[in-house]
């Protein structure tokens, strides 16, 4: 008797650690999924970002060129926005395309 239970508590304590194994291994799983989901993510913001910096340098550079416009530089300052702006424009067309986000 004394045998059986032994063997008894024996067995359910390694139904434990083994139910213990099979969720650790399930959570590894899942982690690693959940990490390639990140990356994904990661990876295809980092393209709209970049963009993004793209058009803010290129809104920097309109604001320089309407500030020679108005200080009496028209021909390049007239330059300088129109280069910006052709900027800005490609780098819409790009960020549009890198919709990463559906709603």
């Amino acid at each position: 008797m004394l045998k059986s239970l032994r063997t008894k508590i024996f067995s359910s304590f390694m139904l434990l650690v083994l139910m213990l194994v099979i969720a650790g291994i399930m959570s590894i799983i899942e982690f690693n999924k959940v990490g390639v989901s990140i990356k994904n993510v990661m990876d295809d913001n980092y393209k709209s970002i970049e963009q993004t910096k793209q058009m803010l340098d290129a809104l920097e550079r309109e604001d320089s060129g309407l500030l020679m416009y108005l200080m009496g530089n028209r021909e390049m300052g007239s330059q300088t926005i129109n280069t910006a702006y052709s900027a800005i424009q490609d780098a819409i067309k790009i960020a549009q395309n890198n919709i990463t986000e559906k709603d």
